[in-house]
């Protein structure tokens, strides 16, 4: 596996438990907070590696590119509402990016896909 499928796939595999625990856990508190940061620099450290990482068959980026130019786009939004003060939103932009995570890494579970490949052999 490329060093650049790993850079990508580190951090996209520990924001998913992490993430789940931060939507369950209390709100609020520095631990939020910190675990809350935490989580959001692994998704912008997932996003921005698979810009890098190009089609199975073609040197072009994929329809799957969107979703991390949603999250590059939607994670300092998503600061930004609970800096000031509109949880509501900084709630639904987060939940709504952690559902994205999931959907794209089944996206990357398939069979013939370099995740895929690493889960199923």
């Amino acid at each position: 596996m490329s060093p650049l499928i790993l850079a990508h796939m580190i951090p996209a595999l520990v924001a998913v438990p992490l993430g789940a625990w931060v939507l369950l856990a209390r709100k609020g508190d520095a631990l939020h907070r910190a675990a809350g940061r935490i989580w959001a620099l692994l998704m912008l450290l997932t996003a921005g590696t698979s810009l890098w990482i190009t089609g199975l068959n073609a040197p072009n980026w994929s329809p799957i590119h969107i979703l991390s130019l949603i999250v590059l786009f939607f994670i300092p939004v998503a600061v930004y509402r609970a800096r000031q003060g509109d949880i509501a939103n900084h709630r639904r932009h987060m939940r709504n990016m952690y559902f994205g995570l999931l959907a794209a890494g089944a996206f990357a579970a398939l069979p013939g896909r370099s995740f895929g490949h690493f889960l199923w052999g």
